[in-house]
């Protein structure tokens, strides 16, 4: 079980890091009288998700390490 619990942990980390470093923002401007720029930023729908299982896979990592003691 520990080894099953370190896989989880390292991919788990990894997952969340990779989705974590996902973060984009985007401007746009259009050439009209007066200020009008957009601003979006954020992660997207698949950034957010590999955080998620990333969280989870630490999580029941953590869990299982601590059971098998």
């Amino acid at each position: 079980m520990k080894k099953t619990a370190s896989i989880l942990i390292v991919l788990g980390s990894g997952l969340a890091a990779y989705g974590l470093s996902g973060w984009e923002a985007d401007t746009q401007s259009s050439f009209r009288p007066g200020p009008d720029w957009t601003l979006s930023a954020g992660w997207t729908l698949d950034n957010q998700l590999e955080i998620t299982f990333g969280i989870m896979s630490l999580a029941f990592g953590a869990i299982l390490r601590k059971d098998s003691n």
